[in-house]
């Protein structure tokens, strides 16, 4: 017990240490490249956002962002019938210029997916 208690311990520190939450500038240009990004796409795609071949709605943009390994990080969800879709933008930030360089199904109706849709470059 001891041990499985330490385990946890141990994670809840890592992951505390890998992430912080951003405000100020930072927040407004990683929404603002979030939004473009997603806009963009629905533009191609007739004005629906696929993922992994079902046609989903944008709902909303979450209002926090994190920071981690150097890049910023926020999320949007989108709507598919009854399912949710919870995709993580990775947003790099290079003078005062903020792109998307990767985007990740998080969560799929609330369950851990964590596959990389896209990536800048491939």
């Amino acid at each position: 017990m001891i041990k499985t208690r330490s385990v946890i311990l141990v994670l809840f520190i890592f992951v505390l240490g890998c992430s912080r939450q951003v405000n100020g500038p930072d927040t407004a240009g990683v929404q603002a490249a979030m939004k473009g990004f997603i806009e963009e796409r629905m533009a191609s795609q007739g004005g629906i956002y696929a993922i992994k071949g079902v046609s989903a709605e944008f709902d909303y943009l979450h209002d926090g962002v994190d920071e981690r390994d150097g890049l910023f990080v926020s999320c949007a969800d989108f709507k598919a019938g009854d399912d949710v879709y919870d995709i993580d933008y990775y947003v790099k930030a290079e003078g005062g210029v903020y792109t998307v360089v990767r985007e990740v199904l998080h969560k799929r109706n609330k369950e851990e997916v964590g596959t990389v849709l896209w990536r800048l470059g491939g």
